[in-house]
């Protein structure tokens, strides 16, 4: 999202094939077709806000990074450090991080492409690969938590960052898990369902988080 619409972008059809598509919803739910589209199309990728921007990653589709501003003009960004998909833009008002994923061979990664509001770009690393994680962010901390490793071990612990991007320590998770969903609301990060191993083995706990 920029500061004044939605932003849906890429996906792959029916024919199998990836859409370079962007859609934009503003305030008033009215729908645009965004003329200039994404770079490649893709799917599997990733975005997220900072300010007045949009920022998509491509996916295992290639590094470069696709950038919409208030007025749905397109910019460009430096290329991500790595391909990759399964990961998430975790949006942290002055800068977004883009954290962890997994290659195409599945490996995860500890690889964190972050953006701040002038679309100066950085690299940064986790304390463990991590891919089909649940992301979010609160009150000025960004958290990733659980998914799989590099060896697609289920993973028990959390990586957080606060505003200046230090790494702060959290509770694990009370079990390991991936492939969750989170969201924020209130003074709460909220973190729901996952895998948890075995056959058809999914779970319906929600764990919340808090800043205390």
């Amino acid at each position: 999202a920029t500061e004044n619409h939605v932003l849906f972008t890429g996906g792959q059809g029916y024919n199998g094939a990836y859409s370079t598509r962007v859609t934009a919803f503003d305030r008033a739910y009215t729908r645009t077709s965004v003329t200039t589209g994404l770079t490649v199309g893709c799917n599997y990728h990733a975005g997220g806000k900072v300010k007045q921007y949009a920022i998509f990653t491509n996916g295992l589709h290639g590094t470069s990074v696709d950038v919409y501003d208030n007025s749905l003009t397109k910019h460009t960004a430096d290329a991500v450090s790595v391909a990759r998909a399964h990961n998430r833009g975790i949006s942290q008002g002055d800068f977004v991080m883009f954290v962890g994923g997994s290659t195409g061979n599945q490996y995860a990664l500890t690889n964190i492409d972050v953006y701040d509001s002038s679309l100066t770009h950085s690299v940064m690393s986790l304390s463990v690969a991590r891919a089909s994680y649940a992301g979010t962010a609160l009150d000025g901390f960004c958290i990733a938590a659980g998914g799989v490793d590099a060896s697609n071990n289920l993973l028990q612990s959390v990586d957080a960052f606060d505003s200046s991007r230090t790494k702060v320590d959290v509770s694990n998770l009370n079990y390991a898990r991936s492939q969750m969903a989170a969201t924020s609301i209130g003074n709460f990060s909220l973190i729901g369902g996952g895998f948890v191993g075995g056959r058809d083995s999914n779970t319906s706990v929600v764990e919340a988080y808090a800043v205390v």
